[in-house]
């Protein structure tokens, strides 16, 4: 919180000093809406994604798994842009 709202205000190194105990008081709050945020949009995805896979080929079904594991693990340690792994190129890869 302090990291965005520091340069955004051009807060002074005595007002980031004097400001800091409310940031760190709620941090812990902004953590856990994050955490709820992110397990309702998990669980809205498994369900569009159960509701639109028997509707895709086998080659798009490898791709939106490929995109699901992505998501959950974050980009890969060598990422070649989601245009070529979703294009003509990523076709290829099987599970």
């Amino acid at each position: 919180m302090s990291d965005t709202l520091s340069p955004m205000l051009s807060l002074t190194g005595a007002q980031k000093t004097q400001l800091q105990p409310y940031f760190d008081s709620v941090q812990p709050q902004f953590d856990a809406a994050h955490q709820q945020a992110r397990q309702a949009e998990d669980l809205l995805l498994k369900k569009l994604y159960s509701s639109i896979r028997p509707l895709l080929t086998p080659q798009q079904q490898i791709k939106l798994d490929a995109f699901e594991a992505m998501r959950i693990e974050g980009p890969l340690s060598n990422p070649v842009g989601v245009g070529m792994m979703f294009g003509k190129d990523f076709e290829g890869v099987s599970q």
